[in-house]
């Protein structure tokens, strides 16, 4: 037996570091608040808490809480299990996992809340392993193509039939802030490694300069770059072009060299995947930055076990 059809829910698409809670009516995503309460160092308790405060911030509503994303893992306020691939909203549906009301606040306690599950996809070095990037790409209702979901663990991930068939993660982010953070390029860079549009040049360069070359054998020259004087927003763009740039060259390889792809990430970082994928010569749609809620909302539809 499966849900009967609703017409509301709330989606929060919760991480390691932040969550983003929507307010979705009849598909049309509506009300949004943001806050800085990932799962990382928090107990189940702590997140009990942040659940109650974002549902205070948002207006009233009374269809399911559907959460996503790194609070289904070990570190989250419970642990559901993983899908295996491939899967389509169906399979995820049938594998949504309801949080008991001991887990859940006062505020909270009475209203269905449920957390959808994350995705495995076996593979020659090990098994790959995702938690909310399934949500927002199943969201953007693809049928079949490749789509990357940049972020400190970059997801690309093959679509077929409306499922997620295959995918594999590049570290880029958390390689990037490493870097930046922990090395002797540290020295070089701007100190909150952040790249404006007054550096594109830098970054197109660093991008081409990877798919030439290795990464390991090109990242000193961030640091030899910044010596002779072309400072620190420039260096900082060479780092991010060359690793994502590196990025690039093992994902369209590992992809088969798609001639378009699908970046599902915030409106920044998604246009430097646009900027670096049309150097090499791959188009390029953005998704909606409601990619979680329209997931959320999809799920929901197909129905849950009772």
């Amino acid at each position: 037996m499966t849900a009967p059809p609703i017409d509301e829910i709330v989606s929060i698409d919760w991480g390691t570091t932040s969550l983003r809670a929507t307010v979705v009516t009849r598909g049309e995503p509506g009300a949004s608040v943001r806050g800085a309460t990932g799962v990382r160092g928090r107990t189940p308790a702590d997140l009990a808490t942040a659940l109650d405060t974002v549902m205070a911030e948002l207006p009233e509503t009374r269809g399911p809480i559907v959460l996503s994303g790194m609070i289904g893992s070990t570190a989250g306020l419970m642990v559901v299990p993983y899908v295996d691939a491939p899967a389509g909203v169906s399979e995820i549906a049938q594998a949504v996992t309801r949080v008991p009301a001991d887990l859940l606040g006062p505020a909270c306690a009475n209203r269905e809340v449920v957390i959808v599950p994350g995705v495995r996809v076996e593979a020659p070095s090990g098994d790959d392993l995702m938690r909310g990037e399934e949500t927002q790409v199943l969201g953007q209702g693809i049928t079949d193509g490749v789509v990357i979901a940049p972020g400190s663990h970059s997801k690309w991930i093959t679509i077929s039939e409306g499922r997620i068939v295959g995918f594999t993660t590049a570290m880029t982010g958390e390689a990037f802030a490493a870097l930046g953070r922990h090395t002797l390029l540290s020295e070089s860079l701007t100190p909150d490694l952040s790249v404006d549009d007054e550096q594109r040049n830098d970054f197109v360069r660093a991008v081409t300069d990877a798919h030439e070359r290795e990464l390991l054998f090109t990242l000193f020259s961030v640091r030899s770059g910044a010596i002779a004087g072309s400072g620190r927003a420039a260096s900082t763009a060479r780092l991010s072009g060359l690793v994502i740039g590196a990025e690039l060259h093992g994902g369209l390889a590992w992809a088969g060299h798609p001639s378009h792809i699908t970046v599902v990430a915030d409106e920044t970082l998604a246009e430097w995947y646009r900027v670096a994928l049309n150097q090499v010569d791959v188009t390029v749609t953005i998704a909606t930055r409601h990619a979680a809620a329209q997931g959320a909302w999809r799920i929901t539809q197909e129905g849950w076990p009772q």
